[in-house]
Order: C-alpha cells, then sequence, then structure tokens
C-alpha cells in the first residue's frame, strides 16, 4: 500500500505540473497551502463587513468559501445563494494532497473496487477529484488492474489547435468588446465568437462548447498563457473527464489577424457597427475558400464533404476584401520570384 502510494503521488505530481503549470492557485494544494486559503477566505470574508475588498480578493471569494464539514473547517467551491430555491445547493468540498490517495482508496473499495465512474460517483461531494486522477489511481491497484485500467488511445500528433483574443474595444458592437478566434491546425477549420469580456468563466464556456462537438486538442497554442492556464483548470471544473491538454505560445498568425481588417471594411460598407453579424459570413468564408496548404477548404477537410452554399457570381464585402488580399501577397511572390531570375 504504501508503496502504491508512493507512486501515485510521483505521478499526481507530474501531472499537476505538467497541466496547470501556468496556474497561481494549485488545483490540489498541499494542506499548508490549503489552511492558508482557508484563513484567506476568512479574512476576506471579514473584511466585507469593514472595508473593500482588493480585485484579487474578490475574485478568491467568488470562487472559493468555508464551510463545516464533519466537524470541521473545511475549503468548499462558493455557491451563489439562491433565496427562491427548494433545496439550496451545497458547495463540494476541495482536497489537499496529502489525502487524496486515502480518499480514492476509500471510494474505490466502498465501490467494490469500481472502475472509475463508479468511484467518480461516489467521489460526487469533492470539487477537484477529475477523472485523469481516478485512472492514475487505479493504475496502482494490485488487485484490479488487469481488469480496470486501460492505456490511453495515442493522440495524433497533429491534434494540435491554437485559439486568441482580438481586441474590438475601438469599435464595440453593443455589449461585445472582443472576438474569440479558434482553430484547429490539421484542417485550418476557424470558429469565430463575439465575447462581452475575456474572464475565464467566459471562455471556459466557449471552449466546452467547442470540445463538445469537435473533442479536445492534445495541445492548446495561445498567445497568453496566464489567461489560457487558468481557462483549463476552469473548464476541468465544468468538465471533469476532460483529458490533460499541455500548453504552448504562439502569436496569432496573419491570418487570424486579418479577421479584424476585414471586419472593418465590413462595417464600413454596410455601415453598421454591429460587426457579430460579419463574423457569421467572414467563419462561413473562411471555412469556405480553398487553403493554400490543403487541397480543399477547411470545411471540406473537417467534415469531408463541400460546403452547400451558393457559388453565385457576387461576392460579400468580406469575401471580396479578402480576395484582395490573397491577389495581393500572389503578387508580391511573383515580383519577388521575377527579382530572383
Amino acid at each position: 500500500m504504501e508503496e502504491a502510494q508512493e507512486h501515485f503521488e510521483e505521478s499526481l505530481d507530474k501531472f499537476l505540473k505538467r497541466r496547470y503549470q501556468h496556474v497561481r492557485i494549485p488545483v490540489i494544494p498541499p494542506k499548508s497551502k490549503y489552511l492558508q486559503m482557508c484563513a484567506r477566505v476568512l479574512r476576506g470574508k471579514a473584511k466585507t463587513k469593514t472595508i473593500e475588498l482588493s480585485p484579487s480578493d474578490y475574485l478568491f471569494l467568488r470562487k472559493y468559501d468555508v464551510a463545516l464539514r464533519d466537524g470541521q473547517e473545511r475549503l468548499v467551491e462558493a455557491v451563489l445563494l439562491q433565496p427562491m430555491a427548494i433545496q439550496p445547493r451545497v458547495g463540494k468540498i476541495y482536497l489537499y494532497k496529502e489525502e487524496i490517495f486515502d480518499t480514492l482508496h476509500k471510494a474505490h473499495i466502498e465501490t467494490g473496487h469500481g472502475n472509475a465512474d463508479d468511484v467518480m460517483r461516489h467521489l460526487k461531494p469533492y470539487q477537484n477529484v477529475t477523472i485523469n486522477i481516478v485512472h492514475m489511481f487505479l493504475k496502482y491497484c494490485k488487485e484490479c488492474t488487469e481488469n480496470t485500467w486501460k492505456e490511453e488511445l495515442p493522440i495524433k500528433e497533429n491534434n494540435v489547435c491554437q485559439i486568441g483574443l482580438i481586441d474590438m474595444h475601438e469599435h464595440p458592437d453593443r455589449q461585445y468588446k472582443h472576438i474569440f478566434v479558434f482553430r484547429d491546425n490539421s484542417t485550418k477549420f476557424i470558429l469565430l465568437y463575439p465575447l462581452v469580456g475575456t474572464s475565464t468563466e467566459i471562455v471556459a464556456k466557449v471552449l466546452l462548447d467547442i470540445f463538445t462537438i469537435f473533442g479536445a486538442p492534445s495541445e492548446l497554442m495561445c498567445d497568453n498563457m496566464e489567461l489560457t492556464g487558468n481557462t483549463i483548470q476552469e473548464l476541468g471544473g465544468l468538465w471533469p473527464e476532460l483529458k490533460d491538454i499541455s500548453l504552448k505560445f504562439q502569436k496569432l498568425d496573419e491570418q487570424l489577424l486579418d479577421v479584424k481588417d476585414s471586419l472593418m471594411s465590413w462595417i464600413k460598407d454596410k455601415k453598421s457597427s454591429k460587426w457579430s453579424e460579419g463574423l457569421r459570413q467572414l467563419q462561413l468564408r473562411m471555412n469556405g475558400t480553398n487553403h493554400s496548404d490543403l487541397s480543399c477548404s477547411p470545411y471540406e477537410a473537417m467534415f469531408g464533404r463541400k460546403l452547400n452554399v451558393d457559388n453565385g457570381e457576387k461576392k460579400s464585402t468580406i469575401e471580396a476584401v479578402c480576395s484582395q488580399k490573397d491577389d495581393f501577397k500572389k503578387n508580391i511572390e511573383c515580383n519577388n520570384n521575377n527579382d530572383l531570375m
């Protein structure tokens, strides 16, 4: 048992460092840090009665609370008050690192050496135990390793996606002030979302929609490591079964930055500030046009069929602007080749 616990805790440390390396607050803190977090919550709750909270304390109290569970003060998930609720929701408990193994072992035994899903159902009262951690634990159970542990399927090397944010504060569309950009790098398929803000909660919900349709990538490229790291942590709470995603810094390339220029042309032509409506047209155009790195359009690469739209001669403003940019780039390349000759 001690040997299994030692191996599990080593694997857990590596997993947490790899997945949450850019997150300031540890997902599964050691007991010393756990007690500090509890104390911070209690200090913050006391401050709300006398002085204004700092922004960081305010955000901390939105996520964490302290409550008595089995006679002990425990760090729990903060829950908004629901005056009309018949049965108010109770915040789930955060575990600290030193108690993770014993908690998993107890749940595994009480479920009769149950599989990962059985153990997860038994661990519903806890907030920061994910299916990945449960699988990790089951790997070291000698009695049921051969029956319950299955190696994860290999992930394709090109299962890489990129995300980024485009600031539209100078040209707000009602409540929308940012554009969220998502691209699957293997198919070049692009998704564009108007956002009212860039909080981790907002971005996490967008990624949740995307990942539950197209699947989660093995690697996520981004231009803001801290925001993305916190977002992945938030996403793990919304979707405990989410597998490990590695992060890599990468600025938005020219194709993705062209989104803003194309929208500015649309705004000027339509004489409308509602660029969120033009965003849909731009997304359609970018996914329906043959890509220089592919032998087809991103839509065909993603879904295996052509986009079912009218291929009339009249181009939209966005398509015309993008086509002009493509022609301009081709002319530059052609002139450069002639100069070399």
